[in-house]
């Protein structure tokens, strides 16, 4: 059994203190002699009823001297040593409370086990200021598996009220969650959720702050934070400009956590409204709905569709308008709706950015546009961005290679265009900042397919025309920053040159084209991997997915779960006072814990987004997650085949290599679309 350390050594060597020099502290106490000529139960039951009555100092000294008694039975002894504990705390005389605990622990084994035990000693050492020893036992608690649920919850809020009050908020509220996370069952966990409302009922508006302040930004839609932050909103919403905020706040946390107290939250929520009435909240999207990219639009349109069902059914009501990009005029249409329609998502080109400066909208609007970048237009400060960059995706391959695979040398083969430079540079940079190194670039014309096989060659420093085994490179990984029909064509070129033992990395656009492939030789693709930001069999899409079907919406794709969170998104920020920098970027800062459907999404202070998009790789109907130690093996594999393929060559008496693999018929090659270079 475990016990404390250090509390314990000071305890026990202030026993004796406690079992004979009570009564002289005492002065109204009956003497020593009085006392010792009681029979031991005349002394028990002297010492009960002081308990009963409260006088802890009289208690203090019975039940200590009881303990002292040879023929107290081993059955009394627990509960003697239990009040003598509680006597002795409530006297203020900690180090005797913590003797007598040690006393109750021996004489029983399961007193450990006991709520009360836990808490007197929890506080007794919070009391003594003693913080090493009070980690130590949060700690033990912790690690046990079989501690009685009262007992747990019990020592949860003591830990609480002792780190809180000695200064330590991220501590008193992390002891909260490690609790909350071993509750057995739903009452359970409400059990703890009321107790703590209690206790943020109890605290000032100040040590209320202090307390929200301390929430780790990754958890706020979990216990105990997400009720800190509902009940600082519902104190804050006093006023008609407060009411709008603190009413967003209240309904993020009944959206996004899983507290068993929803319902009493929700029934304190619907009474403020019927005082203040429910802020609206009007979200626009500027999309085109006819023309070239009509398809996309209207993916959007139903996955923000699906979004605004989902709303209403959780009690919130959003006001959803779909502006037409490819009409003319469609600024102007924009411009007339309400100003309550603060939060634009799009548009999904870069021409119809441009159409909106001359308009005035970025100043009236905050737009977060579908796009990768912005142009000349300032992030974070004229216009925000809902999309994945061309630096998320030159990260997130990046990190497969020296992160995640340890390649420290990788190569570049890239068109020989404005989009290929881009993504190269951008590549590079991201590799160097994990301790990497490009070691050899190349391009080849996009337009002339015929001269790519060269540019392999010219990559592998081997003849064209040998079609023979390449010398082992002195990279490990190369980047194709191109489309996923070009990446078909020019990968198979390396397997001709017997080099099929590098890793090929891609952009978002092959991770797109992937869920529409079918049919694919895998055998080309085993050591191929892309980012996306679409993962269809991740839970968030599978429960989109659900939806949808209820709804009778069709497939769930990347652009269906675009429109879906980019509503679900905006609803969450609500309506802008103002569309100054600062308004929405500190809305932004507030952000944590969305639920995405796609890959997650952030935002620094001043506004930039970034996301932390998936890895897949190619199967032989779409695509999976990628697995970088399955990918580790078959490197080795691919390795250990070129050797052998090496070596019987040589071996043969003319020295001429076996017949190379013959590179397969290009597929119908297609240009990646403006959407993914813009």
């Amino acid at each position: 059994m475990i016990f404390r350390r250090t509390a314990f050594a000071v305890a026990l060597t202030l026993c004796a203190a406690l079992l004979f020099g009570c009564a002289q502290r005492i002065a109204w106490a009956p003497s020593a002699e009085s006392v010792n000529l009681m029979t031991t139960p005349q002394l028990m039951q002297e010492a009960a009823k002081a308990y009963d009555q409260r006088d802890w100092a009289r208690g203090e000294l019975y039940y200590g001297r009881l303990l002292e008694r040879a023929d107290l039975s081993g059955r009394d002894r627990p509960l003697a040593a239990r009040r003598l504990a509680e006597s002795a705390f409530e006297s203020r005389h900690y180090n005797q409370s913590l003797a007598a605990l040690d006393l109750w622990a021996k004489a029983d084994k399961k007193a450990v086990d006991d709520w009360r035990w836990t808490d007197l000693n929890i506080r007794s050492l919070a009391a003594l200021g003693k913080a090493a020893a009070l980690e130590e036992q949060r700690a033990w608690l912790a690690g046990r598996k079989n501690v009685p649920w009262e007992t747990r919850q019990k020592a949860a809020l003591a830990f609480f009220d002792a780190f809180y009050a000695d200064g330590h908020p991220v501590q008193a509220l992390q002891a909260l969650a490690d609790a909350y996370r071993l509750a057995p069952d739903g009452p359970s966990r409400a059990a703890l959720e009321k107790d703590f409302l209690v206790r943020l009922g109890a605290l000032g508006d100040k040590d209320l702050k202090r307390l929200a302040e301390a929430a780790p930004s990754e958890a706020r839609s979990a216990f105990p934070y997400a009720l800190t932050d509902f009940e600082r909103a519902r104190r804050e919403a006093k006023g008609k400009d407060d009411w709008a905020e603190s009413w967003r706040t209240m309904r993020a946390v009944l959206a996004a956590s899983q507290l068993e107290s929803k319902d009493v939250l929700a029934r304190d929520l619907r009474e403020l409204e019927k005082k203040r009435g429910v802020p609206r909240t009007g979200v626009a999207l500027a999309l085109p709905l006819s023309g070239r990219f009509a398809d996309v639009g209207q993916k959007i349109a139903r996955g923000a569709s699906l979004a605004q069902w989902a709303l209403a059914n959780a009690g919130q009501e959003t006001e959803v308008r779909v502006i037409n990009t490819e009409v003319p005029g469609w600024p102007a249409r924009l411009n007339e709706l309400p100003p309550h329609f603060s939060l634009v998502g799009g548009p999904l080109r870069m021409e119809a950015v441009k159409e909106m400066e001359p308009a005035g909208l970025l100043a009236k609007r905050a737009f977060f546009t579908f796009l990768p970048s912005l142009g000349d237009v300032r992030e974070g400060a004229q216009a925000w961005r809902f999309f994945p960059s061309a630096r998320d995706q030159a990260r997130a391959a990046a990190k497969l290679a020296v992160d995640d695979l340890g390649i420290r040398n990788v190569a570049v083969l890239a068109p020989e265009e404005k989009f290929g430079r881009h993504m190269r540079d951008l590549f590079a940079e991201e590799v160097a900042a994990r301790g990497g190194h490009v070691s050899v670039t190349e391009t080849y014309p996009p337009g002339d397919h015929p001269e790519w096989g060269k540019s392999v060659a010219r990559l592998l420093h081997v003849p064209f025309k040998s079609g023979g085994t390449a010398p082992k490179a002195d990279f490990g990984a190369v980047f194709l920053p191109d489309g996923w029909a070009q990446a078909q064509v020019l990968i198979p070129n390396f397997f001709f040159h017997e080099s099929g033992y590098l890793v090929f990395l891609g952009p978002e656009m092959w991770s797109r084209a992937l869920d529409e492939s079918r049919d694919l030789e895998e055998q080309y693709y085993r050591l191929t991997a892309c980012s996306g930001a679409w993962d269809q069999e991740s839970p968030a899409a599978r429960a989109l997915q659900s939806a949808l079907d209820e709804q009778g919406l069709g497939a769930a794709d990347f652009w269906v779960a675009l429109g879906y969170d980019f509503v679900r998104f905006a609803a969450r920020m609500g309506g802008l006072d103002s569309i100054s920098p600062a308004e929405v970027n500190g809305r932004l800062a507030r952000m944590e814990g969305f639920d995405f459907s796609l890959a997650p999404m952030s935002w620094t202070p001043d506004g930039a987004a970034s996301e932390a998009l998936h890895l897949f790789q190619p199967a032989k109907d779409g695509k999976v997650a990628a697995d970088p130690a399955r990918m580790h093996e078959s490197i080795a594999k691919a390795l250990s085949r070129r050797e052998l393929f090496i070596k019987a060559a040589n071996t043969q008496r003319q020295g001429k290599a076996s017949a190379p693999a013959a590179v397969p018929a290009a597929p119908q090659l297609t240009t990646p679309g403006e959407l993914d270079r813009d």
